[in-house]
């Protein structure tokens, strides 16, 4: 239960805990450890008491990925066009900023003149949107994620599995027929 709660990945978790399994193995327990109403319970418990000691709480959370997602970079400038100072960007643009980097280069006139000045170019990163984005819509459930084909396959019987594999072997593509094998229709008969 400690790994799940670190990583809610309940196969990487199984792996962790009970040492080396293969994955579609850790893949079918963690998921059947994770629906059993015990440890549901438990782990449900150990994240509200982290929550708890933290301060940090799905809402902030969603708040902050939200502020990322949503972020506008003309927050990050005056009605000039000027980068604002750091502490004059609105908090929720300076949240969403990774890195701020000033570089100073030397301006030159005619050649063989020395420096008639010096520009100052700011790069400014923002953290990604579309990485937000796609964390609001999958918690929305505005996205469906597939499992990986281990895992599905694991739910096979390992007489099918194997009759599975031997036909994606040779090139054959399932039709969903009695037969197994290609349906009439693609015979032309």
């Amino acid at each position: 239960m400690e790994e799940y709660i670190l990583d809610p990945n309940a196969t990487q978790a199984y792996r962790r805990a009970f040492g080396t399994k293969s994955y579609m193995a850790a893949a079918v327990e963690g998921s059947r450890l994770v629906k059993n109403p015990k440890v549901a319970a438990e782990i449900a418990a150990a994240r509200k008491a982290q929550s708890v000691r933290t301060r940090i709480t799905a809402d902030r959370v969603l708040k902050e990925v939200a502020g990322i997602g949503f972020a506008d970079a003309g927050d990050l400038f005056d009605d000039d066009g000027k980068l604002l100072p750091v502490r004059k960007m609105p908090v929720l643009i300076r949240r969403a900023v990774q890195a701020i980097k000033v570089k100073k280069t030397k301006l030159y006139g005619e050649p063989g003149e020395g420096p008639t000045g010096e520009e100052e170019i700011v790069e400014v990163k923002l953290a990604s949107k579309d990485a937000a984005l796609g964390r609001l819509m999958k918690h929305l459930g505005l996205v469906k994620e597939l499992a990986p084909i281990e895992v599905l396959l694991g739910y096979l019987s390992p007489d099918v599995r194997r009759q599975l594999a031997d036909r994606l072997a040779q090139g054959e593509l399932p039709t969903g027929n009695d037969s197994g094998g290609p349906s009439d229709r693609q015979n032309g008969e």
